[in-house]
């Protein structure tokens, strides 16, 4: 057996009270964020970076259509969609 692609990604575990389910969205894909206070971000997934402590928290990296990196904070993110 060989290996035929590496690819690196993004793992989204969403749940309500009745269920759960996991998607996975690659590096560099196009995504609409949702916060949960109603606001958008457009842009690329580039990157988690990972709190160094544990108060410290995660921020999922995105790269917008005027190049500005922006970190978002899974707390308040309500949800994700892959764009085409």
């Amino acid at each position: 057996m060989k290996i035929v692609d590496i690819t690196a990604c993004i793992r989204v575990t969403k749940e309500n009270d009745m269920y759960g389910m996991e998607y996975y969205i690659d590096i560099g894909s196009k995504v609409k964020i949702t916060f949960t206070d109603g606001k958008t971000l457009v842009g690329y997934v580039q990157r988690i970076d990972y709190g160094r402590y544990i108060r410290e928290t995660d921020l999922l990296v995105v790269k917008t259509e005027d190049n500005t990196f922006i970190g978002a904070m899974p707390y308040y993110i309500a949800d994700i969609e892959v764009s085409g």
